[in-house]
């Protein structure tokens, strides 16, 4: 007993202090187990004043600190839980905290210190990569990663880690092994940044894991954006079911976190996949609803890739009105597209005076576009300045002349898209003989970019339907394959003015009908399907129907515009032809205007004749 004793108080006492710390402990529990949180925390400080290094005390009151918000005293209680007995959660705690706090080395310290106490700890292991891979310590990142990656319980959030880590420094990695992971691959997280992967290399990946929306109430934010980034990498998943299911999934809840996420990925899926026309629709919305975001912005990037420039103008205005001034030289080069050079001068001095280096510099070669009087003073400046005076200044020179501008240019892909300007314009004066030898000429020329050589294919497009040439349009048709908009537009147009026979009228009225309403941008198209119904099918109330809704989406269009306000008139809707005649009166040189304006009371004077005479 005495040796004992001596023990005792020659060890000042601690198994005694350890008994009662561990008593005071086990009441805080019972608080805790009570939700009596106070009473919890008083009673966890208690066993501290009998034993400080408590890791049970200290770790309970480090996550009630955490509850309460104060993260310098969680910290405090972390740090004193992993004196004695620590776990690997302590470690991986304190470290998490030191990383929400952006103290790196801190992190990287506390989960070293772990490492030598749990060696074989995943998680540990991935929680070190995590925070080399803030830090940008990309090897190191990598070799805990993979370390990781060896254990079961933390191989699946290492490897989703290490596909992050792919992304995030944008490091190489070939396509056949991305299918090669993918293969293996069955967790979201992991799914998630491989499909990012895929998206960066453009890379089209199998249909896995299954897009779906599930219970809104349960449903993972990772299968959200799942659906997001496989209806970017697979746009076709985007069908008429998934978009009911996307409207069901919001209109089932009070919820609408990622809604417009998913509406956005939707509305991109839809435009790759042709369907324009609810691709605008949806932006339309999204930017609506949202002025302050970039949707403004993608909308008139996308009508200038349509070659709506009025609306992309319109677009742009509205996105730099709502703060977003980067839209600047999108706007400048959306005026000269139109047209309107002193506009656009102006905005490019602005860009002068206060752009940054890059946007400057380009404002310099825009200046000298507009500002130059004859081709002369162009044809010493480099070769983007060349064809930008080409491009934005076609209207106002002979075109033969400018056929010399572009044959300086040493760059043959540059000389293509030059002679494409100049066949289209050739095509727009009626000067198809002209737009042929041009065409020739494009032939002789060794071209290695991919849109070039849409260019090239929609002039051959339009020089087709132009000369309404069947037997080169059916060669384009079956021979030609593009994934570009305009040109597939083309193609399918071909093969519905292909075989016009009687038995299948009805077929080729639907397939007029869908590609019209598919693309109010492609015009010839939009034209030849209301042709086709006033004239094939004796059906004008359908033909409006498909004016009607293709110059809602494209609203500035003169040819739609000219076609609707004809329209009009057989459907005996005259004040609505009136109102578009005055719009169009805005929209067109006045000479052209004159024009169609004469057509137009011709038309009205008929129509109104054959009403007097009903």
């Amino acid at each position: 007993v005495v040796f004992i004793m001596a023990l005792f108080f020659r060890f000042n006492m601690i198994p005694y202090y350890q008994s009662v710390a561990g008593f005071y402990s086990g009441i805080g529990d019972l608080y805790l187990k009570a939700d009596d949180y106070l009473s919890a925390t008083e009673y966890y400080k208690l066993s501290n004043i009998y034993s400080g290094t408590s890791h049970r005390a200290n770790y309970a009151l480090a996550s009630l600190e955490k509850r309460n918000g104060n993260s310098p005293q969680e910290i405090t209680f972390l740090k004193q839980a992993i004196g004695k007995n620590p776990t690997e959660f302590a470690y991986a705690n304190l470290a998490s905290k030191y990383l929400d706090e952006k103290r790196y080395f801190e992190a990287a310290f506390t989960l070293q210190d772990g490492l030598e106490k749990f060696p074989e700890n995943g998680e540990l292991l991935n929680n070190i990569g995590l925070v080399y891979m803030e830090m940008e310590n990309v090897d190191s990142a990598f070799y805990y990663f993979q370390r990781s990656a060896q254990y079961d319980k933390s191989v699946d959030e290492s490897a989703a880690n290490l596909y992050a880590l792919l992304r995030l420094q944008d490091l190489t990695i070939k396509a056949d092994t991305l299918e090669v992971l993918w293969d293996k691959v069955n967790y979201l997280a992991s799914a998630n940044n491989l499909v990012v992967l895929a998206n960066q290399l453009d890379t089209k990946l199998d249909e896995k894991l299954a897009v779906r929306f599930g219970d809104p109430d349960n449903e993972k934010i990772e299968q959200l954006i799942y659906n997001y980034n496989k209806s970017l990498n697979n746009p076709w998943i985007v069908d008429t079911l998934y978009q009911q299911n996307l409207r069901a999934f919001y209109d089932s809840s009070n919820t609408s976190w990622f809604q417009d996420n998913l509406n956005f990925s939707s509305a991109l899926a839809l435009f790759q996949q042709g369907s324009i026309a609810s691709s605008f629709q949806i932006l339309s919305h999204l930017a609506i609803q949202n002025p302050e975001k970039e949707y403004y912005n993608l909308l008139g990037k996308l009508s200038t890739k349509l070659g709506a420039h009025t609306l992309a103008i319109d677009d742009f205005k509205n996105a730099f009105q709502n703060g977003q001034l980067e839209v600047a030289p999108d706007l400048a080069f959306a005026y000269m597209e139109n047209g309107e050079l002193g506009k656009a001068q102006f905005i490019w001095s602005q860009i002068l005076q206060n752009g940054d280096s890059v946007n400057s510099s380009v404002a310099v070669k825009m200046m000298k576009v507009i500002e130059a009087k004859d081709i002369s003073q162009i044809l010493n400046a480099d070769a983007e300045t060349k064809f930008s005076f080409l491009n934005y200044r076609l209207r106002e020179f002979d075109l033969g002349k400018l056929e010399g501008l572009v044959v300086s240019l040493e760059n043959e892909d540059l000389q293509a898209l030059g002679f494409v300007k100049l066949i289209q314009a050739n095509l727009e004066l009626g000067q198809v003989k002209e737009a042929l030898e041009l065409l020739e000429e494009v032939g002789k020329l060794n071209i290695s970019r991919g849109d070039v050589l849409d260019a090239i294919n929609l002039a051959q497009c339009q020089y087709a339907y132009q000369v309404k040439d069947k037997e080169v349009m059916q060669r384009l048709y079956s021979n030609l394959k593009s994934t570009d908009i305009m040109v597939s537009g083309y193609l399918e147009l071909f093969r519905n003015m292909e075989n016009p026979d009687s038995k299948d009228k009805q077929t080729i009225a639907s397939s007029f009908k869908t590609m019209a309403l598919n693309n109010p941008f492609f015009e010839s198209g939009v034209l030849e399907a209301v042709r086709y119904f006033n004239i094939e099918m004796n059906d004008s109330d359908q033909a409006y129907e498909i004016l009607l809704a293709s110059v809602r989406i494209n609203p500035f269009s003169i040819e739609l515009n000219k076609s609707y306000a004809m329209q009009c008139l057989d459907q005996g809707l005259k004040s609505y032809a009136l109102d578009t005649k005055e719009e169009l009166k805005a929209m067109m040189p006045s000479v052209m205007f004159a024009t169609f304006e004469r057509e137009f009371m011709k038309k009205m004077a008929i129509t109104d004749a054959e009403s007097s005479n009903w």
